[in-house]
């Protein structure tokens, strides 16, 4: 354990911390045991911000939780316990996926054959459709708060992650907090973030298309040299199409939907989260990819991966295998926008592909 871990071993409620599985910027988590009921779970050590974040970050984690502890879905990361040690580090315990974020597969193996990146969005999708519907927006969906889990027997189970900076849409909320500190990511965030009454949940719907452009093309569609050149990006610049950009042919009717998910006006997107599960749903490329049996693909052994952590993977030779094995159907030399064979492959896609095929591989 590292000296972080053994100084609140004893301070976590009935959680004994073990290993350091993750960091990010609002702190370390941890492999951990619940004494009471023998389970491993993930712990999140909240960094100490001083005295001047105070009530403010507890607020903002209690709302966390809140708003986790009201979803039900499969799809969104399940929330055990908020408290604090004795000496004030906040803390929280999550179920322990064993798998990785998009960001991860994406930086290791490349783009995400179109087909299952249609299967992991539909399921963001039913994350998103519950929280909107309780009139939570999530303002932080990103591929690094997206994971691809093993539950059970069965892989490719995606899992929405980090609610930290949620908000319900009855009450306007900056994209600037107090300190000047920007709510949410450069790369996925909508134009509208950037006003002062902030977004609502088609703020999501745009970060989702953001997402579903970098899964398929391994590349971003707005990330330049600067946040502000990237603010602007988002706000004057149309990226080019997933079609074109993609190293993988892409139906039209996808490409579009993306198209329409990124639109700068937030009344030219799909009016809801429940509108893109449909159009996700009616694709060429929908229900045809099937994930393989986790068992048969690590041999019975326990796949264990990272935590949501940010750009890397931390695993074991069982785990490598598991997840090298569902990255080869999608891996694609990364091509970005400049992939000569492009439309060839397109034209030979569109007139062999049937319409909404069930096939299991690439």
């Amino acid at each position: 354990m590292t000296e972080t871990s053994q100084e609140h071993t004893a301070d976590c409620g009935s959680y004994t911390l073990g290993e350091l599985i993750g960091t990010g910027g609002m702190g370390a988590v941890y492999r951990a045991v619940d004494r009471s009921l023998g389970r491993d779970v993930a712990v999140k050590l909240i960094r100490d911000f001083g005295v001047e974040a105070g009530d403010g970050l507890l607020t903002r984690l209690q709302q966390e939780a809140r708003a986790i502890a009201q979803l039900r879905s499969p799809h969104t990361v399940e929330l055990y316990a908020f408290g604090s040690t004795p000496d004030g580090v906040l803390y929280y315990a999550t179920e322990l996926l064993e798998g990785c974020n998009l960001q991860s597969l994406v930086d290791h193996f490349g783009p995400v054959n179109p087909r299952r990146a249609v299967f992991m969005l539909s399921q963001a999708c039913m994350s998103l459709a519950e929280a909107h519907e309780v009139g939570l927006v999530h303002r932080d969906i990103k591929l690094a708060n997206l994971f691809v889990a093993r539950m059970g027997t069965q892989v490719d189970h995606l899992k929405v992650l980090d609610f930290g900076v949620v908000k319900h849409s009855s009450v306007p909320t900056a994209t600037l907090t107090r300190t000047g500190a920007l709510i949410g990511s450069p790369a996925y965030i909508a134009p509208e973030t950037l006003m002062e009454d902030g977004a609502d949940a088609r703020a999501d719907i745009y970060a989702l298309g953001c997402v579903a452009y970098w899964l398929v093309t391994g590349v971003s569609a707005f990330a330049r040299k600067s946040v502000m050149a990237t603010l602007l990006a988002h706000a004057s610049e149309v990226p080019t199409s997933l079609a074109d950009c993609s190293p993988t042919p892409v139906s039209a009717e996808f490409s579009e939907l993306v198209a329409r998910c990124m639109a700068k006006e937030p009344s030219d997107r799909p009016h809801s989260i429940a509108e893109v599960a449909a159009a996700l749903d009616s694709v060429p490329e929908s229900n045809a990819w099937s994930p393989p049996n986790g068992e048969g693909v690590v041999g019975g052994a326990p796949a264990r991966l990272v935590w949501n952590a940010p750009r890397r993977i931390v695993a074991g030779a069982s785990a490598r295998r598991w997840i090298g094995t569902l990255a080869r159907r999608s891996e694609r030399p990364r091509s970005g926008c400049r992939d000569p064979g492009r439309e060839r492959r397109r034209r030979r896609w569109s007139s062999s592909h049937p319409r909404r095929a069930h096939t299991a591989g690439d």
